[in-house]
């Protein structure tokens, strides 16, 4: 399956073949898969799990933003060391799931970190204007 974008430089409009439809970051299997995953979460009811996940998924969904911008940060320092660190593909693979986890985890942290200054700078705020 081909599928041609438009793209426009300077003066000219020209047509690129977008080759990893199905693999890139902006792949028609992302485009279809995240909304999918999110129209189900938003379906499911969550009275019935444990109190301390529900107080995480809170935490994760008040700081989903903060985490988003951050981890390409830990990305960066990560990822750099399990390349040099681990240069064979397989032993990338069989480590992804703790790269994963660190990546969130420091995430995480950060924009917790970033949410708390944020409020607090918000009260702080709120009390002048009053």
């Amino acid at each position: 399956m081909k599928i041609y974008l438009l793209e426009r430089d300077a003066e000219n409009y020209r047509w690129l073949e977008y080759k990893n439809i199905f693999v890139d970051y902006n792949s028609l299997l992302n485009f279809t898969a995240t909304p999918l995953l999110f129209l189900t979460i938003l379906k499911c009811d969550f009275s019935k799990i444990p109190n301390i996940l529900s107080k995480f998924i809170q935490l994760v969904s008040k700081i989903s933003l903060q985490m988003y911008l951050v981890s390409w940060v830990f990305d960066q320092v990560v990822y750099a060391y399990f390349n040099t660190a681990y240069p064979a593909y397989e032993s990338k693979f069989l480590r992804a799931p703790l790269i994963l986890a660190q990546v969130f985890t420091c995430s995480l942290v950060v924009g917790w970190i970033i949410q708390l200054i944020y409020e607090q700078i918000m009260k702080i705020g709120s009390t002048e204007v009053k």
